[in-house]
């Protein structure tokens, strides 16, 4: 009986004291800002480019297959009043709108010819974040943020319509930012993301890595992302994106 009462009284205590914790050590660091997402900034415009090359299943002939992509990207990171402990809660929001150049792979039937070309491509991703820990060592000032929500895209991947999809594809995310600052003009920032992802009878994930500078008003970055499928050999599917941005900080 003892036994059970501490096991549900553990839970609730471990949060508490990860809600306490930052908030103590955020008094002796008030000069950094905890209402600004990206330094001193909350919003990001800005151009992402990338390639993307990749195995499909056997099922669909291990053919290779590559894209160049090129989207308008929006995204804002926003915390509201800080909580009775000290610690921010806050949203954040991300919405990307481009196209893709898409070769056919080779033994790939596309009898409607929609398979090749330019084609338009669409993500938007909602997520709760939560400023859990912050600290500073000499001049760099630091914080871990917390991130969990969903999201949707169109026309992403070519497995999504070549295993029969319509083309749009929804996920739940979860992850996380570490950011460094120095002064109120340089900030980096590390973000990653893992995306539980399926196609078809096909089950696998995603795992977003994104790195920012951001010197005043300036962002440049680069993003990587693999994903994979698990399951028996037909299932097997192997893809690599890279590349990078450029964004203005509001």
């Amino acid at each position: 009986m003892r036994a059970r009462l501490a096991a549900r009284l553990l839970a609730p205590l471990v949060l508490l004291a990860l809600a306490v914790l930052p908030g103590t050590g955020r008094a002796a660091n008030e000069e950094y800002d905890p209402f600004s997402g990206y330094g001193t900034h909350s919003l990001r415009l800005g151009l992402t480019g990338g390639y993307l090359s990749g195995t499909l299943p056997p099922e669909a002939g291990s053919a290779q297959y590559s894209q160049n992509t090129l989207n308008a990207e929006f995204n804002a990171l926003l915390f509201a009043e800080p909580t009775v402990f000290g610690t921010l809660l806050g949203i954040e929001f991300d919405a990307a709108l481009g196209g893709r150049t898409v070769d056919k792979p080779a033994g790939v039937l596309d009898a409607e010819g929609t398979t090749e070309g330019v084609k338009p491509m669409f993500k938007m991703d909602f997520e709760f974040t939560y400023d859990l820990l912050r600290w500073k060592i000499f001049v760099l000032r630091q914080r871990f943020i917390l991130n969990a929500g969903g999201g949707f895209d169109y026309n992403s991947h070519p497995w999504a319509l070549l295993n029969g999809g319509s083309g749009w594809r929804a996920y739940p995310l979860i992850g996380g930012h570490v950011q460094t600052s120095v002064g109120d003009s340089v900030i980096l920032d590390v973000a990653y993301r893992f995306v539980p992802t399926q196609s078809g009878d096909g089950v696998g994930a995603e795992h977003r890595f994104q790195v920012g500078l951001g010197i005043k008003s300036v962002v440049l970055g680069a993003h990587f992302i693999t994903t994979r499928f698990v399951g028996d050999g037909s299932l097997a599917l192997d893809q690599t994106q890279m590349g990078g941005f450029l964004a203005w900080a509001i």
